[in-house]
């Protein structure tokens, strides 16, 4: 059986919140990212970004390798921001390995103008 959870920490996200307009600033597109799984869901992983410690990144399902399981609980995650999605203040994370080919074109609600 998949396990699946949220992250537990319900002030680091009140603090990303808070924190996301520096976040976006310190992390632009293309920077690279680290982190440890948080949460785990059937859509992708949250992880904690080590180079801002108010920052929630998702790593999404469709960004990994089509034969590669969820990354597990306290995995550490390498990659770089794809973009931000301010409407839940989350820095979107393309692993490294990842399927970035298939989603090189993807617009983001971010992306328009």
């Amino acid at each position: 059986m998949v396990e699946h959870f949220w992250p537990e920490n319900v002030e680091l996200a009140r603090r990303s919140r808070a924190a996301w307009a520096a976040t976006v600033e310190s992390l632009p597109v293309g920077s690279p990212v680290t982190g440890k799984v948080i949460g785990r869901q059937p859509f992708g992983v949250f992880i904690e970004i080590d180079q801002i410690p108010d920052a929630i990144g998702l790593v999404r399902v469709t960004f990994l390798p089509t034969d590669a399981e969820l990354p597990a609980r306290g995995e550490l995650i390498e990659g770089h921001v794809h973009w931000h999605e301010s409407h839940n203040c989350q820095v979107i994370v393309m692993p490294s390995g990842g399927r970035e080919s298939d989603y090189a074109n993807a617009v983001s609600p971010d992306r328009l103008g």
